[in-house]
């Protein structure tokens, strides 16, 4: 076998390994390279001293090329880094995924969650306001200071002001 050959294959041997120690090296045209056989065996990175082959010439030039370890002859083991580092592009894109989605909807659920809690407040307050608003009408009956404190307070805190200057359309005033 060619001297070229047995180098290619040890440096995807060393490449798929420094991957998996440092996932960051990882690229897309490595990620590709190892979602089969094949295509690993067609990957070529010639500055790393990657060439293009046959499947047949891969498999063979490994089982030389890469010493026997735990009983598992060369391929045997860089089809398991191939594997390993396939894996870790599928924890990566699903941890991408996860990444995107549970912000966004959890984001989505927490604003529609802080908007009904606010419309709640926001209902209980103007409940309250009218409430009070029909009590002093009522005793602005017998007090005329008090009814021009009140005549005072609708001109100023009406809700038609208030809509008009919150660039609103105007409604009855209360």
């Amino acid at each position: 076998m060619a001297n070229l050959t047995i180098n290619s294959v040890r440096q995807r041997w060393i490449l798929l390994g420094s991957i998996l120690d440092n996932p960051k090296k990882l690229t897309r045209q490595i990620s590709d390279a190892c979602k089969s056989q094949g295509a690993l065996a067609k990957l070529e990175l010639p500055q790393e001293g990657v060439f293009k082959m046959t499947l047949n010439t891969l498999k063979a030039t490994a089982r030389i090329a890469i010493e026997k370890n735990d009983g598992k002859d060369g391929w045997e083991q860089l089809e398991e880094r191939r594997l390993s580092v396939q894996s870790l592009v599928v924890k990566h894109s699903q941890l991408k995924q996860s990444a995107r989605k549970k912000p966004t909807d959890n984001l989505i659920s927490d604003l529609q969650e802080a908007l009904d809690k606010s419309n709640r407040q926001r209902l209980r307050l103007e409940r309250g306001y009218f409430e009070m608003l029909t009590i002093l009408r009522e005793l602005a009956k017998s007090d005329p200071s008090l009814e021009v404190k009140l005549k005072r307070h609708l001109a100023t805190f009406s809700i038609r002001t208030l809509v008009v200057l919150d660039g609103g359309i105007g409604i009855e005033d209360t």
